[in-house]
């Protein structure tokens, strides 16, 4: 560069990191990712602060709303393996849970455990992914067959959330 010449720099974040403010010769400027020191004739120093970002969830899921009230739930459910979704983008939050889906649930609360029997059902197929959750729910009294009524399912073993929706 020559002497009264202008130098640009330019500010780049790294993964995680959020530009929070740049510093000219110790004066903010801003969050800005180009600064200019324009007609340098003396050195000049310049600062960029950065803010660590808050990992959030993502939310692959076309039918769960940023600001839904249920959103953290389903981010909590999501990531830490209960629950998968109806599809690799819908999560179905307004459908009816089936007793496969319950089952599930508890199944994986449980940590996947190895199942000895073989539930039948007829309105449970197999090599769904919920055979082996109902197998294994009822082997362990927690869902019966079906009837008339919608297939049982014990609700005292339902999980309760520690966190209040209103």
């Amino acid at each position: 560069m020559e002497r009264g010449g202008d130098q640009t720099f330019t500010v780049k974040t790294g993964s995680g990191y959020k530009l929070k403010d740049v510093l000219g010769d110790g004066k903010s400027v801003g969050a800005v990712s180009r600064y200019t020191f324009k007609n340098v004739r003396a050195a000049h120093t310049i600062k960029a602060v950065f803010r660590a970002v808050e990992k959030t969830a993502e939310n692959p899921f076309v039918d769960v709303a940023e600001n839904a009230w249920y959103k953290a739930a389903v981010d909590y459910v999501h990531s830490a393996g209960l629950m998968n979704g109806i599809s690799n983008a819908a999560f179905g939050p307004d459908i009816t849970a089936t007793r496969g889906m319950i089952a599930t649930i508890l199944y994986r609360m449980e940590n996947t455990l190895a199942v000895s029997s073989v539930a039948v059902f007829s309105d449970a197929a197999a090599d769904q992914y919920y055979t082996d959750a109902v197998a294994w729910a009822s082997a362990n009294g927690i869902v019966g067959g079906t009837s008339v009524q919608p297939p049982s399912l014990r609700l005292m073993y339902l999980p309760v959330p520690s966190w209040r929706p209103f």
